[in-house]
């Protein structure tokens, strides 16, 4: 039954993946299902070092990746530091995944980090839209 779950979920992104890339995109269809929730830091969080955690989803396709290749051992980690790499674009040292083994690519050599000081955040505005959606809510009976 998990072999055919896994079947279905690629032949679907397959249909999607096809009508959207190029052939010299990277595409990288992946799900969180099975990370397990966790607390750290007094919030809830994804937890990505369980066994709960193993169970994800990835498929790859594009120049560099190996055809055929498993992506087995995989992290949710590896996404940025494989497609940094995917990129030509060195991954910091202070990052904990490591590019996949599916990528056939040489990593460039790491920097010690990307994390520059605070990033600048546009202010908001409010659009309207916060109403429309707390009348639809409200009409399905989520609140009064």
């Amino acid at each position: 039954i998990r072999r055919q779950r896994q079947m279905c979920i690629r032949d679907r992104a397959r249909k999607h993946e096809d009508e959207l890339a190029g052939p010299g995109d990277l595409v990288l269809v992946l799900s969180d299902h099975g990370f397990a929730a966790g607390h750290a830091l007094k919030t809830i969080t994804g937890m990505h070092e369980t066994e709960e955690a193993v169970d994800g989803v990835l498929f790859a396709r594009g120049p560099g990746i190996q055809p055929g290749a498993s992506t087995q051992g995989t992290s949710i980690l590896d996404v940025t530091p494989t497609i940094l790499t995917w990129l030509g674009i060195p991954a910091g040292r202070d990052m904990e995944g490591r590019v996949a083994t599916f990528l056939d690519r040489t990593p460039p050599e790491p920097i010690a980090t990307h994390d520059v000081g605070p990033v600048e955040r546009l202010g908001t505005a409010p659009s309207g839209a916060d109403e429309v959606l707390r009348e639809r809510l409200r009409a399905l009976g989520y609140f009064e």
